[in-house]
């Protein structure tokens, strides 16, 4: 799955030479637009090469620990998910999910933060890696874990310590079908952390809903780093 993450960033960093090079092109810079073109394809033998790396390193039983130390802990912010959401409530709209950081209705960037209880009292946490939502109806945000790969899954969730005030949201997780976690968060218990079992492998999904839809907009949600542990 880190291979399809890695194609996808790819793909879309092509997609985003393509108007450069069809400008250029137009303009009669060809010297440009072939640059562009190589530096797209430089990108695709990049990948080719550490898809042929890993096929060694697997032949041969022959793994670098500064390599294999870097998947032993993975961030869901940082991987493509097989399903997620295509529009959701204001600020977020069309972003709907942005990467490390929360979103006030300015567009301005905050962090991600929630309350948690700690001794029976809230208490602020800020998390550096995770992702801010809006919400909806119902929307899923999914994952294929691998097999035999990672031990556990953890990560906190709820609404936005400022950002999410007067917010109030039901959040399922659910692994191979089954829900590990259903909850009902308001101002009175805005945030909850979980922590799982995910040896067996199979689909991960992060689901939020609301009454109110895309009118929701102090349905801002906070999944605080969502990680995959070995």
């Amino acid at each position: 799955f880190i291979l399809y993450t890695e194609y996808y960033k790819m793909v879309e960093n092509a997609r985003k030479k393509l108007i450069p090079i069809i400008f250029n092109i137009y303009k009669g810079d060809r010297t440009t637009a072939n640059s562009i073109v190589s530096r797209m394809i430089s990108d695709c033998c990049k990948l080719c090469s550490d898809i042929i790396h890993t096929i060694f390193c697997i032949s041969f039983n022959r793994f670098d620990i500064k390599e294999t130390e870097k998947l032993g802990k993975v961030f869901l912010s940082d991987l493509k998910p097989v399903r997620e959401p295509r529009g959701l409530s204001l600020p977020y709209r069309f972003i709907t999910m942005l990467k490390d950081k929360s979103l006030d209705m300015n567009r301005k960037v905050h962090p991600l933060m929630l309350s948690l209880k700690e001794n029976g009292k809230l208490k602020r946490k800020i998390f550096k890696k995770g992702f801010g939502t809006g919400c909806h109806y119902k929307y899923t945000i999914a994952y294929e874990i691998p097999e035999g790969v990672y031990k556990k899954f953890n990560c906190a969730v709820g609404l936005h310590s400022t950002l999410g005030k007067e917010g109030n949201i039901f959040v399922k997780i659910k692994f191979r079908n089954k829900k590990m976690l259903e909850a009902h968060f308001t101002d009175i218990h805005p945030a909850e952390k979980i922590e799982f079992p995910i040896v067996k492998g199979g689909l991960l999904e992060l689901i939020a809903e609301c009454n109110k839809g895309m009118e929701g907009v102090n349905n801002n949600i906070v999944w605080g780093e969502p990680a995959l542990i070995k």
